[in-house]
């Protein structure tokens, strides 16, 4: 599994009390869940960045030049700047738009390579995000999704 592959690369990476708390903290500090879900971010992030990304923090430099050129020029994913009436982080997507801006043979890929640097950037340093979450609000008005688990998995994970 990846996470094993994990420990092999940086053991320091994957047990920093900081990393771990982060997982604790969003299962409440369930033990078993908190280890499943380790589990599953090792296997998305192993997936979604490859091997040589695995034991490190996502950052923009890590996304492809198309992937940061979607980030700077679209603008169809947004944090507000308020948060919910239960603190909250709002993300908003405008998932029509946001896909015109692919010119990629894998936007499902893509996709999920953006939602997960999103997600990680707001999280890995909030702690009120861990515990509490991410509320995401995405305007898909004639936005047809392909019907896998791919982008799923990345928002569970």
């Amino acid at each position: 599994p990846a996470y094993d592959m994990a420990v092999e690369q940086n053991e320091q990476f994957v047990t920093n009390y900081k990393f771990l708390l982060m997982f604790l903290r969003s299962e409440c500090f369930n033990a078993h869940n908190t280890a499943k879900r380790i589990m599953r971010h090792f296997d998305q992030k192993l997936t979604l960045f490859g091997k040589d990304k695995l034991t490190k923090r996502i950052t923009l430099e890590d996304l492809t030049k198309e992937e940061q050129d979607v980030f700077a020029q679209a603008g169809t994913i947004q944090v507000l700047p308020l948060r919910d009436m239960s603190g909250r982080v709002v993300m908003f997507a405008c998932e029509k738009d946001h896909r015109k801006y692919f010119r990629t043979d894998n936007p499902r890929l893509f996709n999920c390579r953006l939602i997960w640097y999103y997600v990680m950037a707001i999280i890995e340093d909030d702690i009120e995000s861990q515990k509490k979450g991410i509320v995401y609000v995405g305007y898909g008005l004639d936005f047809k999704p392909k019907g896998d688990r791919d982008e799923f998995d990345v928002w569970m994970g």
